[in-house]
């Protein structure tokens, strides 16, 4: 699987998206070699500061596109929760629609 670590509007620090993509690891046994992955790190800025961190994962799976996001106070936490809604989504969902599945910040899934 191959792997690309974005930041929107902000550098990633190479501690950052080392870390991403060995947690991406985790996913590889239910992918293959073709798929791609793209993870999208961002920072919004609001009074809650629990929040304040997302992690957007984007993937094509046989065709399929398949999306998870998380909010946490850091990159790290909100990294660890997207790849468990992703893994959770690549385990329990049948791929038998051409519809995008995702995970949304809230944890519910959406069609």
């Amino acid at each position: 699987m191959r792997t690309i670590v974005k930041g929107k509007n902000l550098d990633v620090a190479e501690d950052d998206r080392r870390f991403v993509a060995s947690k991406m690891e985790r996913l590889e046994r239910f992918l293959d070699d073709r798929s791609e992955a793209v993870v999208e790190l961002s920072v919004e800025h609001h009074r809650d500061a629990d929040d304040t961190r997302i992690v957007e994962v984007s993937l094509r799976v046989d065709g399929h596109p398949l999306r998870a996001v998380a909010r946490a106070v850091s990159w790290k936490a909100a990294t660890d929760e997207v790849i468990d809604r992703m893994q959770l989504a690549l385990f329990c969902q049948p791929f038998d629609s051409g519809d995008l599945f995702a995970f949304g910040g809230d944890g519910q899934n959406q069609t």
